[in-house]
């Protein structure tokens, strides 16, 4: 009898208890509210928020990834991914190589459906956002302001002129046509995400 493919609601039903649990010191320990949204297809993330940072926890079945991003709050507010991504927006793996602590948030992938996985993967990003940026969870960002993203060559930009992803209106459209993106399937489909939902 062949396996049954996980759906996916039962995917991110994982998800959001392996978040709550692994994630759960940010609430008890740094004085962060939760909230978790749920994008079908294009993926999940919980935000985590206090007074001076937030953190974002995402699952993107379409690339099988898990990511955390640290988020340097402006007025007590996310600033938009798309006017803050090199300044307000540092994913996990760029602040633990700016500190020496590259590696130790552990894989980001997760095959589709693999619980196990998914569960090693939050717990160890868990664990590397724990030990190592207490710093920026508590609203120091000397060290969080040296990880900006690096500058990206020329060829490694182009101008948004149409969407690729159906799901980016005209109104997204106008907005994103002038800003500059990193090439790939990952950077067009998260500003689309981010720009519908900020």
């Amino acid at each position: 009898m062949a396996e049954r493919e996980a759906e996916l609601d039962e995917v991110y039903g994982w998800f959001r208890e392996q978040v709550a649990s692994s994630f759960g010191f940010l609430v008890d320990e740094f004085g962060c509210g939760a909230e978790t949204q749920d994008e079908g297809g294009d993926g999940i993330f919980t935000r985590f928020s206090n007074r001076t940072t937030a953190v974002e926890v995402s699952y993107e079945p379409t690339d099988d990834v898990v990511e955390v991003f640290i988020i340097k709050l402006v007025n007590g507010s996310t600033p938009a991914y798309l006017d803050s991504w090199q300044w307000n927006w540092v994913p996990l793996s760029r602040y633990l190589v700016q500190i020496g602590r590259s590696g130790t948030e552990g894989p980001n992938t997760v095959p589709w459906g693999d619980r196990r996985a998914l569960q090693t993967a939050l717990q160890r990003q868990a664990q590397a956002l724990r030990q190592h940026a207490e710093a920026p969870l508590r609203g120091d960002f000397s060290v969080f302001d040296e990880a900006k993203a690096p500058q990206l060559r020329e060829d490694q930009l182009y101008e948004m002129r149409a969407p690729a992803d159906t799901g980016v209106g005209e109104d997204e459209l106008r907005q994103a046509r002038s800003f500059p993106v990193q090439l790939g399937a990952w950077t067009a489909r998260r500003l689309g995400r981010l720009v519908r939902r900020e």
